[in-house]
């Protein structure tokens, strides 16, 4: 009795633990349904093929076949139903799927309007009817849209992509046209000759990109009225400035900073046009050129040498540094203050052609040592004869 009342107690057991087990798998195996339906075009009802049809959480998705046909596998909830294809508007839906599992998508095209596009020819054969061979004319616009060395527009970086021109050496602003040498080309900047181009040692030009309107380079039979230059003739015109309004433009760049302002003087007659350009060269070297100079010259046996000294300005600057480091060190000992002070004078050569100058320059420096020397040494009027003798 006790071992069939433990038998059928074990019996319900299990089959509640079934009946547990079921119920969690069924509606398991519920949570997924099928949604499907066609993709159409909305004004036509042309089928679309290979329209995308996705969950909004892009947690599935699927692709139309060759009829337009979908059929998305989706959680049974509530969500949004999206579909796109290349050209059309996407389009979206709330399904429900306890309401229906059929939905039908009609995509609608997106209309974008474009720019209008323009196309400018220009014959090849144009450069053999021109009355000017040898004549390349770039305007000032391209100039600014090339791609340019830390972003500074330069013309003649363009110039030496053409063909026939050569760059003398990587990085340098010169060129040289069909095999002829730098100093060859006749550079004029609405109409004024520029004997140095050249820039920021040589790295860029002169020319301000924002200013320029246009560039002629005549690589061969040039006009008479550009001289005899035996090689090229590079001329460069400015822009008028705006006669109409007042316009600026500043920009900050990696070497140079740029300000260009123009306007009209009088409206719709003359015009103004000015242009400013800052490099940054000189805020990064000069506190070290400064401090090597200043290294240098503070060294007493240090030696200059200055052509075409005349009166000895650069001279005279270079024996006051030494004759302080002179006195700041050997004050007190006068043997050795004459010596080092000897040292110093001696240390300074100059060059120049003209007698007068080399005289004069002289004096003045034996005068400047003399007066030192009578500030150091109250007590004595002058040095002695044999120091002076020496200097």
């Amino acid at each position: 009795m006790v071992f069939r009342r433990l038998y059928l107690q074990t019996t319900i057991k299990a089959a509640f633990v079934w009946l547990l087990l079921l119920s969690a798998v069924l509606p398991a195996a519920g949570q997924k349904v099928v949604l499907s339906g066609y993709v159409k075009e909305a004004s036509s009802g042309e089928p679309l093929i290979g329209a995308v049809v996705f969950t909004a959480d892009l947690s599935a998705g699927v692709s139309t076949n060759n009829y337009g046909f979908y059929s998305l596998q989706i959680d049974r909830k509530e969500q949004v139903i999206k579909c796109s294809y290349a050209g059309y508007v996407t389009a979206e839906a709330k399904i429900d799927p306890k309401a229906s599992l059929k939905y039908d998508f009609e995509l609608e095209e997106d209309h974008v309007m474009l720019e209008a596009a323009k196309v400018f020819s220009k014959s090849k054969r144009e450069q053999l009817t021109l009355p000017q061979l040898g004549m390349e004319t770039v305007s000032g616009d391209i100039i600014r849209k090339l791609p340019a060395l830390m972003g500074e527009a330069d013309i003649i970086r363009v110039i030496q992509m053409m063909p026939g021109v050569q760059t003398p050496s990587e990085g340098s602003t010169g060129f040289s046209v069909r095999g002829g040498g730098i100093d060859q080309n006749l550079v004029l900047m609405d109409g004024a000759p520029l004997y140095n181009s050249g820039h920021f040692l040589g790295f860029m030009s002169m020319f301000n990109g924002d200013v320029v309107k246009n560039a002629q380079l005549y690589k061969g039979d040039f006009p008479t009225n550009f001289g005899g230059r035996l090689s090229s003739v590079l001329d460069v015109s400015t822009r008028d400035g705006n006669n109409s309004q007042f316009k600026g433009d500043f920009s900050i760049g990696l070497i140079t900073s740029k300000l260009a302002i123009e306007g009209p003087i009088v409206k719709g007659k003359t015009s103004f046009n000015i242009s400013f350009r800052r490099t940054y060269y000189d805020l990064i070297t000069a506190p070290l050129a400064n401090y090597l100079v200043k290294q240098e010259t503070e060294r007493i046996d240090s030696r200059f040498l200055e052509p075409a000294c005349g009166n000895g300005n650069f001279l005279v600057e270079i024996l006051r540094r030494k004759l302080e480091v002179v006195k700041r060190q050997y004050q007190k000992q006068l043997g050795e203050l004459e010596l080092q002070a000897t040292i110093a004078l001696s240390s300074i050569y100059g060059v120049d052609i003209m007698k007068d100058n080399v005289e004069e320059c002289c004096q003045r420096l034996l005068d400047i040592g003399c007066n030192w020397y009578s500030e150091v040494h109250p007590q004595q009027k002058a040095p002695s004869d044999k120091l002076s003798a020496t200097w």
